[in-house]
């Protein structure tokens, strides 16, 4: 299959409406077969495929500011996940951290549509992606201003995705090239963007979420760990909202969750007023869903979502291969 196929294909299906998860899995067993296999989707990405009782951790934002005491949650975040043993979790858990280029030394000032850089400049070195890495955690790309890419320019989409893409290629290994879009805003205009620059279709996502802490504690509606924060519910508190959309994902939809967590010092201080909300919220949903028998795997546990290698030719085995 070639470009041009390719995109004859994809206008059909955008032309018919939102793909289902059944047209995006026959979509990925056909892809397996070719040497064009483009990774960016036209729908999101989430745990569709994985066992009811697997579950994906992503961290969104990362790094955060320097707390109080030193250190960010990004990497206290890290730590803890890669020292967590149990009979399922013999060698820690691994995660995805999804970053955002403004927070980095050397990266031209944000742009003020940013309110989560809030027109600061960077000040996290790059190394500390390398100790994500070391930790056994994969890095994603989460745009260089952490601007909803959902009305941008054509010019602004590939800016904000592809300068921060360039100081991301070293750190991302096996060839997963991630990409999760603020606020999980994706459009029909934002992939045909993308799929059509020369080097951006080759990014696999965008990743979603199935379990995001959203839902209702004492009757308000909460749109995040972020929220629950802001209205002064515990970490504790706040993990019931994760526990309940990971068993509702197992149970209605027959797959596990991928579950989002945020990194913000800046805003979410800490329920002990230490600025550890973050992790707190991270530690207790980990206890509680492997209390319950959740097993939490890497991200590239999604069926079809390792990128093929389209430089080599197609052979019989690559054919008779089937996904897992």
């Amino acid at each position: 299959m070639d470009r041009r196929t390719f995109g004859l294909l994809v206008a059909r299906a955008l032309a018919g409406g939102a793909a289902t998860h059944a047209t995006t899995a026959r979509w990925l067993t056909a892809s397996a077969a070719t040497p064009f296999v483009p990774q960016l989707r036209p729908q999101p990405i989430d745990g569709y495929g994985l066992n009811p009782y697997q579950a994906i951790i992503t961290i969104d934002d990362a790094p955060d500011e320097i707390g109080p005491d030193g250190e960010n949650q990004t990497i206290k975040m890290a730590r803890y996940l890669h020292s967590y043993r149990d009979d399922r979790h013999p060698n820690g858990i691994s995660a995805t951290f999804f970053v955002v280029g403004c927070h980095f030394l050397g990266q031209p000032p944000p742009d003020p549509r940013s309110w989560i850089c809030g027109g600061r400049i960077g000040t996290q070195p790059l190394r500390s992606l390398w100790e994500l890495n070391a930790l056994g955690h994969t890095v994603g790309n989460h745009t260089q201003d952490h601007i909803p890419l959902v009305g941008l320019t054509g010019d602004e989409v590939r800016y904000q995705v592809g300068h921060w893409q360039r100081f991301l290629d070293r750190f991302q290994r096996n060839g997963l090239r991630l990409l999760r879009t603020p606020g999980l805003g994706y459009s029909e205009d934002t992939f045909r963007e993308l799929i059509a620059d020369p080097d951006l279709w080759k990014l696999t996502g965008p990743i979603d979420q199935d379990a995001g802490g959203q839902g209702y504690i004492d009757g308000k509606w909460i749109r995040g760990d972020w929220d629950a924060y802001r209205l002064g519910y515990s970490a504790i508190k706040s993990s019931e909202l994760y526990v309940r959309a990971a068993t509702e994902t197992t149970i209605c939809k027959g797959h596990g969750p991928v579950i989002l967590f945020h990194a913000r010092t800046e805003y979410m201080d800490g329920s002990d007023g230490s600025g550890n909300f973050p992790l707190d919220l991270l530690r207790n949903t980990v206890e509680r869903l492997t209390g319950i028998g959740y097993e939490f795997v890497p991200i590239t546990a999604i069926p079809g979502i390792l990128p093929e290698d389209d430089d080599e030719p197609p052979s019989p085995r690559k054919k008779d291969r089937k996904e897992p």
